[in-house]
């Protein structure tokens, strides 16, 4: 039962994350929206999913902007807005960190340019 509890919450988590990545999310506002405290939230959303909060968010956010870039009309840096950065350089950085490229590389690398 205790599981099926959790399983509940998590999912209605990631479901609210899923639909506001685009946006600055932060943990109190999910939790918020799951009536948790922020802090339960956290441990019981690394316990069951085996990444953090933050780590999920931004890879949900790194996800949708390979999405995005496909459209090479797209500027990089609108694409880091879309996604919820509010830094293009940050973007950068994380999307750099998680695939190993840059994004206007890694757009060459896949043949994402005009």
């Amino acid at each position: 039962e205790r599981e099926g509890h959790t399983e509940r919450i998590v999912h209605q988590a990631f479901s609210f994350m899923s639909k506001n990545c685009h946006r600055p999310l932060s943990l109190q506002e999910v939790a918020d929206h799951v009536d948790l405290n922020p802090s339960y939230l956290s441990t019981m959303f690394s316990h069951y999913m085996g990444i953090s909060f933050s780590k999920c968010l931004a890879e949900m956010r790194l996800e949708k902007a390979q999405e995005l870039l496909h459209d090479h009309r797209r500027r990089i840096a609108d694409v880091a807005y879309a996604v919820g950065f509010s830094d293009p350089n940050t973007f950068r950085l994380a999307f750099k960190r998680m695939t190993g490229l840059s994004p206007s590389d890694w757009r060459l690398a896949f043949g994402y340019v005009a």
